[in-house]
């Protein structure tokens, strides 16, 4: 159930909300890769069906919270640096760094909130939880700025 209600909140916030962040805060609209958060709530979505991989002792959710933090996000932010035109490599990941780590952290909050109200432990492995956000989102950076690389005709000297 919590799957479900999570992947509704993502093609509610990832779609729509992206747009209306960028009104909200006095961007153009945007029009670049406009298919991107659509992908990323998909990714999300995936992720729920992914095997669990027991990295620690603790934590089973490596995969779910590589592919549906880390990777959903990092194409969020690649859309928001491209309708924002930033064209250098480290601004865009200091971008993805930055959106991983605060939906990251807000998720954790969440389930802490959950574990106060209904007496469960899902905080309890919140270190390998953030450990994953990042690598996933590590990793589908790397893979999207080589796509983009590889795209993008050069021109020679």
């Amino acid at each position: 159930m919590f799957a479900l209600a999570l992947s509704l909140l993502a093609f509610v916030t990832y779609v729509p909300g992206s747009r209306l962040a960028f009104r909200v805060l006095g961007w153009e609209r945007p029009t670049r890769h406009w298919w991107l958060p659509w992908l990323a709530a998909v990714t999300l979505t995936m992720a729920w069906f992914l095997p669990a991989v027991k990295v620690s002792a603790g934590s089973d959710t490596f995969l779910l919270h590589a592919v549906g933090g880390g990777c959903s996000v990092a194409l969020m932010a690649f859309f928001v640096s491209s309708n924002r035109r930033v064209s250098n490599v480290g601004q865009r990941l200091a971008i993805t760094l930055a959106m991983v780590s605060v939906l990251g952290v807000a998720n954790e909050i969440l389930e802490l909130i959950i574990d106060h109200l209904a007496g469960t432990y899902l905080t309890a492995d919140s270190a390998s939880d953030l450990l994953a956000n990042t690598v996933g989102a590590c990793v589908a950076f790397a893979v999207i700025e080589l796509v983009v690389l590889l795209r993008v005709p050069h021109q020679v000297a």
